[in-house]
């Protein structure tokens, strides 16, 4: 067995460097019957293999190994016995270790010969045994950049083609998670430019081979671009005309004689409604002023209102566009516009409701 190969090869050795030990100590006589004990049980292991060997037919070199052994120890050469000894238990250690290694690796091998089969039938996938596939079935093969040339020279498959969907590159996961998180981090902590630090991101992505060049430019959708334009362009149309002042300014007076609570929700309400059109920033800017001028209109708290604006610019969800990372997710997980209009609503006034309290229960 592979273990008894290798205790020889160990007692062997080992006898070896403990009679050269003894050998240099001025100890010969004793050098010599360690020397003779580490052979006899490499030689009993070479007879018997030797026996093994006539009776299967075969006869081989370890014969010879054997004769030089049994000689080396007649004539009281002890040393090249033991050398000779050394020798053959590490062959057969090798021949052993080899002949393992070959066989885990034909068993890893067929382990993962494949026992069933996905084949598309009706619109669908399904797992069938091999024995069931016929000709004439579609089937789906899981198949590396190597095999797929292969795979087109098959004469026994009648048409390969690739899927459009490649296979994740998750050893590069990390580095586009990473990615993210510093242009997140970053932008939130240091208030740097969120649009530089997207570019840089993106070109990282591309030089680290995380996404080829050919995968970005078809993941580009052009209903989210057509759509972000858009209402980028109705936004600055809104703000440049002065739409969103006339807004403001028409319901000033309603607001001017309004209970501090209702003036909080009715600012919160308005912040948020405007969002959904016009960029958050451009919103918080206009009407910051004009709730600091309704606070000193109505005795209300400017804390108040100035945060029920920073709020409510931020926590806009009925809308692609309402806040950045709407129209991140937007293109990304193939959402319709209606989907954020029946989520987003009920979620802009929950959460419009609830931070209202808030700020009034905190100032209050």
């Amino acid at each position: 067995t592979d273990r008894f190969k290798t205790a020889l090869l160990l007692m062997a050795a080992t006898g070896l460097i403990v009679v050269l030990a003894f050998y240099l100590a001025g100890q010969p006589e004793v050098a010599n019957l360690i020397w003779i004990a580490g052979v006899v049980p490499a030689l009993a292991a070479l007879v018997v293999e030797i026996v093994r060997s006539i009776g299967r037919g075969e006869v081989g070199l370890d014969i010879v190994a054997a004769l030089s052994m049994s000689a080396a120890l007649v004539f009281g050469e002890t040393l090249a016995a033991a050398v000779v000894a050394v020798m053959y238990s590490g062959g057969t250690f090798l021949e052993a270790f080899a002949e393992g290694r070959a066989r885990r690796s034909m068993k890893d091998l067929l382990s993962r010969v494949p026992r069933t089969a996905t084949r598309h039938r009706n619109g669908g996938l399904e797992d069938v045994p091999l024995e069931e596939i016929a000709p004439g079935d579609r089937l789906l093969i899981a198949a590396g950049a190597d095999a797929v040339q292969a795979l087109q020279n098959n004469v026994m498959l009648g048409t390969v083609t690739q899927a459009p969907t490649r296979a994740f590159r998750r050893a590069r996961a990390p580095i586009a998670i990473g990615t993210l998180a510093a242009v997140v981090l970053l932008a939130a902590m240091f208030s740097w430019p969120i649009q530089a630090l997207a570019l840089i991101g993106a070109g990282l992505v591309l030089a680290t081979r995380c996404l080829e060049p050919e995968e970005a430019w078809s993941a580009i959708d052009g209903n989210t671009l057509v759509l972000i334009f858009g209402m980028l362009a109705f936004g600055v149309g809104l703000d440049n005309a002065g739409t969103v002042e006339l807004i403001v300014a028409t319901l000033e007076p309603v607001f001017a004689n309004a209970s501090p609570l209702l003036l909080l929700i009715a600012i919160y309400g308005l912040t948020s409604l405007l969002t959904e059109s016009v960029t958050n920033n451009a919103v918080a800017v206009i009407l910051t002023p004009i709730a600091i001028g309704l606070a000193g209109v109505t005795g209300a708290d400017a804390r108040e209102l100035v945060v029920a604006v920073m709020l409510g610019a931020s926590a806009s969800f009925a809308t692609p566009i309402g806040y950045q990372t709407n129209t991140l997710v937007y293109g990304a997980a193939n959402y319709r516009f209606m989907d954020f209009v029946k989520i987003g609503l009920p979620m802009n006034v929950v959460v419009g409701i609830a931070t209202c309290f808030a700020i009034d229960a905190f100032f209050g």
